[in-house]
């Protein structure tokens, strides 16, 4: 008797068992599918300065297109011209050193668009800007907003930046930059709208809605890069 009740219990346990891993094949099953169908119906995202990375190598070649690499690194997507923060600011020994109050401004709008010129960003055409998006200093972002404040329309970075862009299958060179063609570029004004000095921001600072993008040990008070 004993001996059926624990070929019974050992029964009745193999069989929850296997009712349990059924379930667990099942749930990850459903998991899996539900991801991959999450995955599959997700909409990239989509904004006035966004250029899906697919969409981009479509434009590569197009003579109304200008693809700019702002990550100053030897080796390029092919085509795209190099062009730094740096070169777009007021980082010369003129303007002193990092930190001082005239170093890392956008130049006066003569002198800006002297420099936008000699490097061939023609104010008709897209300007495409590419970095990379999680190992990157943002540096796409920084010329597009300096971009904006000179005046230009038709300014893009790529969703994914470099990475994707390549994975979209654009093409790569070892060199470090296409070679610019000059043009003519005028700026009247400097467009402020999304420029604020430090006195401003001071003197209004409860209006504002402050976003700190440094890291944790640069907001603790660690300066690494003479700021």
């Amino acid at each position: 008797m004993r001996l059926v009740t624990k070929r019974l219990a050992g029964m009745t346990m193999l069989l929850a068992l296997c009712a349990a891993l059924a379930v667990g094949c099942s749930t990850a099953t459903t998991a899996k599918t539900t991801s991959s169908t999450a995955a599959e119906n997700q909409t990239p995202f989509s904004g006035t300065l966004i250029l899906g990375a697919d969409e981009a190598v479509s434009k590569m070649g197009d003579d109304q297109v200008i693809f700019v690499d702002c990550t100053g690194e030897m080796g390029s997507v092919e085509g795209a011209i190099s062009v730094t923060w740096q070169d777009l600011s007021t980082c010369s020994a003129e303007y002193g050193h990092e930190g001082d109050e005239g170093w890392g401004k956008i130049p006066e709008p003569a002198d800006l668009a002297q420099r936008l010129g000699k490097l061939g960003l023609d104010k008709n055409k897209q300007i495409i800007l590419l970095s990379h998006t999680t190992t990157g200093w943002g540096e796409d972002g920084r010329i597009a907003w300096t971009l904006r404040a000179a005046g230009y329309q038709d300014v893009k970075l790529v969703d994914g930046g470099i990475d994707a862009l390549v994975a979209a299958g654009a093409k790569t060179s070892l060199m470090s930059g296409a070679e610019p063609t000059p043009c003519t570029v005028e700026i009247d004004a400097i467009d402020t709208t999304h420029v604020i000095g430090t006195e401003e921001l001071q003197k209004n600072f409860a209006d504002y809605k402050i976003v700190d993008v440094r890291a944790t040990e640069e907001y603790e008070g660690a300066t690494y890069y003479g700021e």
